[in-house]
């Protein structure tokens, strides 16, 4: 077999896998929206649907009465385990130059209903949100397949490594 075939086989090779499945994970709309009676909180998660693991959270601010001002308080997030067993208190930073938002990350360690709670204070108003999410199980197929192909990459390298080989001492 000369070069080309192997190049013709390789191609044909990676036609078979199908794009398709090479879709994103977040198919649904990963905003929450929280109405109070002085401010309007806009929740976004890296990630939907949130899954075990590290999880970064933008929080937008704006007061109900005027949305020009921008936001400048305190917010505190408390998550609280399934169980209800254990609470996690975090406070959101605020990005600089930016309009009331604000950063948070927790790392899910459990499946199942987590209650989270934010608390939101400025100088004159403070107000609090309580809203569940639904953390799940990674899932084990796309693991199984990543190790796969890369199994099967590894492999390639190999053998064409192999093949080299043996061709260049077979023209010494």
């Amino acid at each position: 077999m000369n070069n080309k075939s192997y190049l013709l086989i390789i191609f044909i090779f990676f036609l078979t896998f199908n794009s398709f499945e090479l879709s994103g994970d977040s198919n649904d709309e990963n905003t929450i929206l929280l109405n109070g009676e002085n401010y309007i909180v806009k929740i976004n998660f890296d990630s939907y649907p949130i899954k075990l693991g590290e999880q970064f959270i933008d929080i937008e601010i704006e007061y109900i009465d005027n949305t020009e001002i921008k936001f400048n308080g305190n917010v505190e997030i408390f998550f609280n385990n399934p169980g209800k067993s254990k609470r996690y208190k975090f406070i959101a930073l605020k990005l600089p130059d930016t309009k009331s938002l604000y950063k948070a990350t927790h790392t899910f360690k459990e499946p199942g209903d987590w209650m989270i709670e934010i608390y939101i204070n400025d100088k004159k108003i403070s107000e609090d949100f309580v809203f569940y999410v639904n953390v799940n199980n990674p899932s084990i197929t796309v693991l199984k397949y990543g190790y796969l192909l890369m199994l099967l990459v590894a492999i390639f390298f190999v053998v064409g490594f192999v093949k080299l080989y043996f061709e260049s001492k077979s023209k010494k």
